[in-house]
């Protein structure tokens, strides 16, 4: 049986084009090299630690300058963060950490297309609460995203890809934080199968056993089969990676853009910018556009 479900002067300049269309960012340090108070990595010279994404003395992350009550977009809509019928023990399931939903779809197309990258992806964790059909403010974006993480484009290749899909579905059908919610990529994945990554005494990845099978298969990216030796650019929050929630396979991958906006910005410039402000065609299906197809057979 099958089940489908689917980051000076040019700042200043920087800023009045931003102020223009309501969308702030971040406010500059100075440019001399600092050491970074949370991971301890020596020598950045950018805005944001290379190490940990952490922001550099004097560097503040946006916050949405405007009313929080004020009405931004509109869903035509309700994007699911629980199950709509589903229930385990008479409690909502939150689906959105097992399986794709139209949330997701949303949240990693958005992530996508602000970085300009080839896959968008979010860890499921990430995402609070659901939005539902009606008007949407800007509240409802920064409860939907709450913890201020930046946008940030690194560089992949498809085996790096295929190794943070692993542990992404390792714990499938149970809940997990880190299950990828994703844009531009599509797979399927084999529940009969026993996850080949390995866990060490803390609960995070350590590898993948090369004598098993893999669960994840028919990758695509933008319609094409993954190429293992191929290089993608993926757009994902600093703290995903930087290795948050386990994806320590990003960690040495080069940072194609430094992190930049929030999240919840991100978040609020798709729906307003790239969708007119309704969100409606595309999103209509709770369980999401199939990128991820889930295949197991019910003993």
């Amino acid at each position: 049986m099958r089940k489908t479900n689917t980051c000076t002067k040019l700042l200043c300049l920087l800023s009045a084009i931003l102020i223009f269309i309501s969308v702030p960012l971040f406010t500059i340090a100075e440019t001399a090299p600092w050491d970074c108070t949370e991971c301890g990595k020596k020598g950045n010279t950018g805005n944001f630690c290379g190490g940990c994404g952490h922001p550099a003395p004097g560097i503040k992350a946006a916050q949405a300058e405007e009313d929080p009550e004020k009405v931004i977009a509109k869903a035509n809509v309700t994007l699911y963060y629980y199950d709509p019928t589903f229930t385990v023990d008479g409690k909502a399931y939150r689906i959105i950490r097992a399986f794709e939903t139209n949330l997701g779809n949303l949240c990693a197309d958005a992530f996508r297309d602000q970085g300009g990258a080839d896959i968008g992806i979010i860890n499921s964790g990430s995402i609070r609460t659901q939005i539902n059909a009606g008007e949407l403010k800007i509240q409802d974006i920064q409860k939907l995203l709450p913890f201020g993480n930046h946008i940030m484009v690194v560089e992949a290749s498809g085996q790096q890809i295929l190794d943070a899909l692993e542990w992404s579905v390792h714990s499938e059908p149970s809940e997990f934080s880190g299950f990828l919610q994703v844009s531009g990529i599509s797979f399927e994945i084999n529940g009969d199968i026993e996850s080949p990554v390995i866990i060490d005494d803390k609960d995070m990845p350590a590898g993948i056993d090369q004598t098993k099978p893999r669960r994840v298969y028919n990758v695509r990216v933008g319609g094409e089969t993954l190429d293992p030796s191929k290089s993608y650019s993926v757009a994902s929050t600093d703290y995903l990676l930087n290795g948050g929630d386990g994806y320590t396979v990003f960690q040495l991958c080069k940072v194609l853009k430094e992190p930049g906006k929030i999240d919840s910005q991100t978040l609020i410039d798709y729906i307003v910018g790239t969708l007119g402000g309704v969100i409606e065609k595309g999103y209509d299906q709770p369980y999401g556009q199939q990128r991820i197809v889930y295949n197991y057979t019910v003993k």
